[in-house]
Parts: C-alpha cells; structure tokens; sequence
C-alpha cells in the first residue's frame, strides 16, 4: 500500500476516535452550592450584544464584549437532582433542532439530555456546563483553532497548573479544538473583556 494513503488512514481513524473533551465540575462539599460565573462565548455567525443578552436570556448589562466574542456572566449551580454544576436557562425548541444543534447554537456548553425528547414550540430546561470555586472566579471555555493551556491561561491571566489541576488534564498538550475546559482566574473580569 502506498506510505501517503496508510498516512491519511491512520490520521482518519486516530482522528474518529478522538470525542472533545467535556468535563463536568462534579460538584463538591468544599465548593459553594452556587456561584456566579462566565461562558466565554464565540458564535458561529455574527452576533449583537443584544442578540446574544436575547439568546441566553440575560439583561445586556450581564454580556461584555470580548476580543473574538461574549463574556455571559451566569449564576452557577448544583442542584440536588445533579451531580455537577450548571446554569438552568429555559428554551423554546425550534422546528428541526436536535441537541446538537441546540448545544451548537450555545456554544457547545449544552448537555445533551436525549431522554427529552424536543417538540417544537415546547420550553425545556436547558443545563448549561458551568463551574464554581471558593477562590476563583470561573470561566466555561470552548478551546479554539491554536490554543493550548498556556495562551487560554494567559488570556485570562489564571495560573496554568491550577487549570490543569481543575480539569484534570494529564497532558495539558492534548487539548482539543471544542474542548470545554473550566478555567480559574484572578476574578477581574475586565482583564479579559472589552467592558465599557
């Protein structure tokens, strides 16, 4: 077999067996039961801040403009039904989703519940992925195209072995592009914003 073509099918299939990597911060007796927190959110398609405050169900006032997209600033929980923290918003499915259109549409922090079934027109309860912490405040991120712990941890100026630490990474260079990484910072939102 030509080397070129066992090249590209070893890739195929290393790739396909690679699923990104979307923890869930298990929720903790050291940890508050609830907090607040962000989603770094970066949408697929051009967004307002009106449109974005619209599409999490937030005043604008809880929406910063960021480099490449949205701080939305959340009231992270862990609910007694729930082994993990989340942010509970309500949402009218739409003709054609799917959960992983739904999860798409929100930056991938959705958890998918394909128990529910989604009928159009009908509000279910989405849990968003969210994480809290005595001593941070905390960030959901969706790694990008290029990043590795070291530019998210920089962007946000939160310390790169605690962020591994938290998402119990055993190799920090193996993150992924839709990775959903919990990431502590300092707790100075304007850090990172582009807060008016």
């Amino acid at each position: 077999m030509n080397p070129f073509v066992s090249f590209v099918i070893w890739i195929s299939l290393f790739s396909s067996f690679h699923s990104f990597h979307a923890s869930r911060m298990q929720c903790n007796v050291s940890l508050n039961e609830s907090c607040p927190a962000s989603l770094y959110y970066v949408p697929n398609t051009m967004r307002s801040l009106d449109e974005t405050a619209s599409l999490f169900n937030v005043d604008n006032d809880a929406v910063k403009r960021t480099i490449d997209g949205f701080l939305v600033m959340i009231n992270c929980s862990c609910l007694a039904e729930h082994r993990f923290f989340t942010w509970h918003m309500d949402y009218k499915v739409q003709k054609g989703d799917t959960w992983n259109s739904i999860s798409s549409k929100f930056g991938f922090y959705v958890v998918a519940m394909s128990q529910k079934v989604l009928i159009p027109s009908v509000i279910v309860t989405l849990d968003v992925l969210c994480g809290c912490s005595n001593n941070a405040d905390m960030v959901t991120y969706k790694v990008q195209n290029g990043d590795t712990v070291f530019t998210i941890c920089s962007r946000f100026k939160a310390n790169e072995t605690k962020t591994v630490l938290l998402n119990g990474l055993d190799n920090p260079d193996s993150i992924h592009e839709r990775d959903i990484l919990f990431i502590p910072t300092p707790g100075e939102r304007s850090n990172f914003c582009d807060c008016d």
